[in-house]
């Protein structure tokens, strides 16, 4: 017998009434999670710098800018350019920090529930799923465009829709089966 859950598949040969007497057990569970989601849909978003980041940092950043004018009058030491690069990790930090904001900002009141999901490389800022009502993804479609026109010269937008709910499926279940047959 084989189930599929979000992120995980189990299987117990032999075990049925095992995994039948987990799913009997937590029938309301099960039930009252599928009533909720209900009529919604699962929006993805990842945003990612253009590689021009690293360039308008080093161009805006007065204090990596000074630092790097007294480098290029004395000699360059490896603990030195340590140090710009740090201030750069520092600097594209901060912008992440700033764009994520903004942009949840603007999506989360159209959104019934957010999750922010690992981001992957040093140029992503956000990569987010949102649950949305059926009734509002088109408000929602046209409030990514605007983000995506208003920011089109820094962030490269990855939309994706319309998806199960995956990451708003989650029930933490435990399968107790004896280690007797």
């Amino acid at each position: 017998m084989l189930y599929a859950a979000t992120y995980a598949i189990f299987y117990h040969r032999g075990k049925q009434d095992a995994v039948l007497t987990l799913l009997e057990r937590e029938y309301e569970r099960f039930r009252t999670m599928l009533e909720n989601l209900q009529g919604k849909k699962e929006l993805g978003l990842k945003a990612i710098f253009y590689d021009s980041i690293f360039q308008d940092i080093l161009q805006s950043n007065a204090d990596i800018q000074r630092r790097k004018m007294e480098l290029e009058r004395t000699s360059v030491s490896q603990a030195a350019l340590i140090e710009i690069g740090k201030m750069v990790e520092a600097a594209l930090e901060a912008e992440k920090r700033r764009y994520r904001e903004e942009i949840l900002a603007h999506l989360r009141p159209l959104a019934l529930q957010t999750v922010e999901n690992k981001l992957i490389g040093e140029k992503m800022l956000l990569n987010a799923a949102f649950l949305v009502a059926a009734s509002e993804e088109e408000r929602f479609d046209q409030k990514v465009n605007d983000i995506s026109e208003s920011f089109g010269k820094k962030i490269k937008f990855k939309y994706v829709g319309t998806l199960p709910p995956y990451n708003f499926a989650r029930l933490s279940l435990s399968l107790s089966v004896s280690k007797e047959g």
